[in-house]
């Protein structure tokens, strides 16, 4: 389990790297989970939730893309305001 403050110091492509092996893990606990008991009844939960730590760093640090959507607003803004 990575703790935020090692996620955030990693760049792209470790943690692309990191959230696939997690992933595995995850994939592995479910099927250990349905064939017979598991060793570790909470490894399932615990990597559910290493995922999501995953993607919460990689979507606060992906790269902002304008739109034109953003330029929409501006534009209704502005009809909004001469009328």
């Amino acid at each position: 389990m990575a703790k935020k403050l090692d996620l955030t110091t990693k760049n792209r492509t470790e943690l692309f790297d990191l959230l696939s092996k997690e992933r595995e893990e995850l994939r592995k606990a479910r099927f250990e989970a349905a064939g017979s008991r598991p060793k570790d009844a909470s490894s399932a939960k615990k990597a559910r939730r290493s995922v999501a730590r995953i993607l919460t760093v990689l979507h606060a640090t992906r790269p902002v893309h304008t739109s034109g959507a953003a330029e929409k607003g501006e534009e209704l803004a502005e009809t909004e305001a001469t009328a």
